[in-house]
């Protein structure tokens, strides 16, 4: 690679990343439990090794009061992200931000083996603009983090299609099995895409293909052989408890073409709105004539294109047992996939000089993303502060405590009932200004030492100095 290639990528990293840090902190205006929880046991495995569990190094991490399974990927990201850099908010949501950015960079290298160099251009502006990929960009969960292993997965195969390399099986494999313990929803995916992988493997003559299906699958095996074992020792993290069964065959095929219900893909978006706008789809609605012509035109392209279509809309199979519809966070593992589609539906009528049509559609997308993005970074924050946890709030109370205690080099308190019960967004920020437990007041002011400074929500403390407040919170000394 020339200077001038490096430098562009450099360039093109750093804008993406200022990209989609953009306002990162600020919107949404809050943060959910589940980050809060992925936050505080980040800081406790950074620091300690442990978890709030006081389990050493644990593969998954048990969080919410019992009720919950922190996936390992997102979790020692985080936990490496807070060594090298600090705890804080930023840092916690960068680990997305890097994973969107990784994501776009492999999806054009893959895209570049397909599609040529416009081809891929296009395809990774696909995955950059599509809405449910920004939405999660800005969220500390681990439902984006399957996007840069499922890309791995098929560059993997295709690579080793063109070079008959078998190194090129192990890393798909490896990135496939790896992506079974990014998120939840893969215990869904995987297992198809890992049968499709072998069909395709075995797609020209059958003897030939015996050894490559012999890498593929040996490469992939431990990742579910180790199954038994973590249920044991996790009870729950993988399988999660669920006891498939369906109903009936009505139900089974209705829950999983809910998937791929055009108004909730182009239109409405994640029943929840922690996952969405409520005013746009998990897709830009101006992608889909793209997406329509690179499904017609791709199937006829080769086998390997067959394997991303089938993979795209046989991934999401097993939904049907789930019981649930319109969960577009679920299907992020999907975006790669559409990308290619969509991406390879422009080259189409690109090579095809349809330039009034192209002209048509490029407005109408500009105009649809432009409309998403305004939105999603100016009303958004707005309109959904009342399902966020206010992080900035707790955070500066104990910011401000920290500040106070050593300025006068005095013991910090926490009134008792600041820190009692289940609450992940209070132990995340104190852990991220104090590094021991802090002392619990219990109320009584006789009972204090002196020198030491008090934070409480009670505003009319007497017989003690206030010195500070922020938000709700109260700062008292007794010297």
């Amino acid at each position: 690679m020339d200077t001038k290639k490096i430098l562009l990528f450099l360039i093109t990293a750093l804008a993406l990343v200022l990209f989609f840090s953009y306002k990162l902190t600020s919107v949404p205006s809050g943060i959910t439990i589940d980050e809060a929880s992925f936050g505080y046991n980040g800081v406790l495995l950074a620091r300690t090794l442990h978890d709030e569990n006081n389990r050493k190094l644990p593969i998954f991490v048990l969080s919410i009061g019992g009720s919950d399974w922190r996936q390992p990927v997102t979790q020692y990201l985080t936990a490496a992200t807070f060594k090298v850099f600090g705890p804080s908010l930023m840092n916690l949501k960068m680990v997305t931000v890097v994973i969107a950015v990784s994501s776009i960079f492999l999806l054009y290298f893959l895209a570049k083996h397909l599609l040529g160099n416009v081809g891929a251009i296009v395809s990774s502006i696909f995955l950059a603009t599509t809405p449910i990929f920004m939405v999660h960009s800005h969220l500390a969960l681990d439902n984006i983090a399957p996007v840069p292993f499922v890309i791995l997965w098929l560059l993997g195969l295709y690579l080793f299609t063109k070079s008959k390399k078998k190194y090129w099986l192990i890393i798909s494999a490896v990135a496939l099995g790896i992506s079974y313990y990014s998120y939840k929803s893969m215990r869904i995916f995987v297992p198809i895409w890992t049968l499709l992988s072998l069909i395709y493997l075995a797609k020209e003559n059958l003897k030939k293909a015996v050894k490559p299906i012999l890498f593929f699958s040996f490469s992939i095996l431990p990742f579910f052989a180790v199954i038994p074992v973590l249920e044991y020792l996790y009870a729950g993290a993988v399988l999660n408890k669920i006891n498939p069964e369906i109903n009936s065959i009505y139900t089974f095929v209705s829950f999983y073409f809910s998937n791929f219900d055009p108004s909730f893909l182009y239109v409405k978006g994640d029943v929840l709105l922690f996952h969405s706008t409520g005013r746009h789809g998990m897709y830009l609605l101006a992608s889909l004539p793209f997406f329509v012509v690179g499904l017609i035109t791709s199937w006829k392209k080769s086998i390997y294109w067959k394997l991303i279509i089938a993979s795209f809309f046989l991934g999401p199979l097993m939904f049907g047992y789930i019981g649930e519809i319109h969960r577009a966070s679920r299907l992020l593992p999907l975006i790669p996939l559409y990308a290619l589609i969509t991406g390879s539906g422009f080259l189409y009528l690109w090579q095809r000089k349809s330039k009034i049509l192209i002209g048509i559609l490029a407005v109408f997308f500009a105009i649809n993303y432009f409309d998403f993005i305004h939105y999603y970074l100016g009303s958004y924050a707005n309109d959904t502060k009342n399902i966020f946890f206010c992080f900035k709030c707790i955070d500066g109370g104990f910011k401000t405590l920290k500040e106070e205690s050593k300025s006068r080099e005095f013991t910090p308190y926490v009134d008792e009932v600041i820190l009692k019960g289940l609450n992940p967004t209070r132990d995340f920020a104190k852990t991220i200004y104090f590094e021991t437990a802090l002392n619990s007041w219990n109320g009584d002011v006789k009972s204090l030492l002196k020198n030491v400074v008090i934070m409480t929500d009670n505003g009319n403390v007497e017989d003690l100095k206030q010195i500070n407040q922020f938000d709700r919170y109260y700062f008292y000394i007794k010297e």
